[in-house]
């Protein structure tokens, strides 16, 4: 993992850089947040740990995903093919809305 200061540099958001501290057995792939869940994929914006070809806070589409495990409010995600793990770091909710129909 990148130290602290190096990730604050690369502009992760906070919560990303809290999930990047904990230990989760295998290397992740990327740190999602804002995940909007579509049946067992997600879409969402994107961090990663190492500078790569796909810049930090691109939006992606996931492959197929199962759910591994939770620390506190993270999950770790998997491929169903196990060939990556993502965090999910945060996810949009289905909530009221300004203008909904009573």
């Amino acid at each position: 993992m990148l130290a602290d200061k190096t990730t604050e540099e690369l502009g992760l958001p906070a919560e990303v850089r809290q999930a990047m501290a904990r230990d989760w057995g295998v290397y992740v792939d990327a740190y999602l947040t804002d995940g909007a869940r579509v049946g067992n994929r997600y879409a969402a914006t994107a961090y990663f740990a190492e500078p790569g070809p796909i810049p930090n806070g691109t939006t992606v589409a996931t492959h197929p995903l199962r759910h591994l495990a939770t620390q506190g409010a993270f999950k770790l995600l998997q491929t169903l093919n196990q060939a990556d793990h993502y965090v999910l770091v945060s996810e949009q909710t289905l909530g009221s809305h300004d203008g909904e129909r009573g």
